[in-house]
């Protein structure tokens, strides 16, 4: 099918979804959003200004580094192109080349960012270990439960732990997966899917239900904390629904204290605590 297109006026912040950071409009091209196109030919520190609010207003932080100082010598292109748009095709409006002095052609800029090194931004916690601030997170598995979640990283101790969750409003929402009933509740291996944990070797083979859990748990995970850590664990709520709050990161965390020899009733009252702060540092 032959796609024909048609000059249409310049497009503007206020048009087509564009989204406006410091005074610069950009919007994503591409499936995974890996360029954006900026209109007007914004300077080097309106483009870092842009870039770095861009990437906050979906959740992650630009890391410093290599990737970042080149971005401005290979990855941005301030050209001119002329908005026209699609006859029969889904898309509204594309950019094709131009020159300054064609009818119809506007500046804009090309930011190739698909390389950047980036984190996922939560709000600001102190490392259990080390007390030292931590605000980034990337994306984890337990020990202590098969769902993953965004964990910290200390900068200072290297200690990891899973994130208190900031609870916002969500209108999308997405289909659930169902969940292997034989696959490990702790570490998501099961007879044919080996997880990262170190005892994958010899635990992942059999995954009979933990008779103090009441899930599916290989050898493990089962023997990774005494039979009384379990119990008292079970007794803070590990494994069980909560009303209003995130069962997985709760019971990563509870398992990842347990491990750390904090008694899991201390643990699930260190991990109330922690949410009322995340609530008021979001506030």
């Amino acid at each position: 099918m032959t796609t024909t297109t048609t000059p249409i006026a310049p497009l503007t912040a206020a048009t087509y979804g564009f989204s406006t950071h410091h005074g610069v409009a950009v919007i994503k091209i591409g499936e995974d959003g890996e360029r954006l196109l900026a209109l007007g030919h914004p300077d080097d520190r309106q483009v870092l200004a842009a870039l770095s609010a861009y990437h906050r207003s979906i959740g992650n932080r630009v890391l410093p580094g290599e990737q970042l100082h080149g971005l401005l010598a290979t990855g941005v292109d301030r050209t001119w192109g002329r908005a026209t748009e699609y006859a029969t095709d889904e898309y509204p409006w594309i950019i094709q080349e131009a020159t300054a002095g064609q009818p119809g052609a506007q500046p804009v800029t090309w930011i190739d960012h698909e390389w950047l090194e980036y984190e996922e931004a939560a709000v600001l916690e102190q490392c259990p270990r080390c007390d030292r601030a931590s605000r980034s997170t990337s994306w984890g598995w337990g020990p202590g439960r098969r769902t993953g979640a965004p964990h910290h990283i200390c900068r200072a101790c290297s200690y990891r732990w899973p994130a208190a969750p900031l609870y916002r409003p969500v209108l999308r929402k997405s289909p659930a997966r169902p969940a292997d009933p034989t696959a490990c509740f702790a570490c998501q291996c099961s007879t044919t899917t080996w997880c990262d944990e170190p005892h994958r070797e010899t635990g992942c083979s059999s995954t009979p239900v933990h008779p103090i859990v009441g899930h599916p748990m290989c050898r493990g995970c089962r023997t990774s904390l005494p039979a009384d850590t379990w119990q008292q664990l079970v007794e803070a709520g590990y494994g069980t629904p909560v009303p209003g709050q995130d069962i997985a990161r709760r019971d990563l965390w509870l398992v990842r204290r347990a491990h750390d020899g904090i008694a899991p009733a201390e643990a699930a009252r260190e991990w109330t605590q922690r949410l009322a702060l995340v609530e008021r540092r979001a506030g």
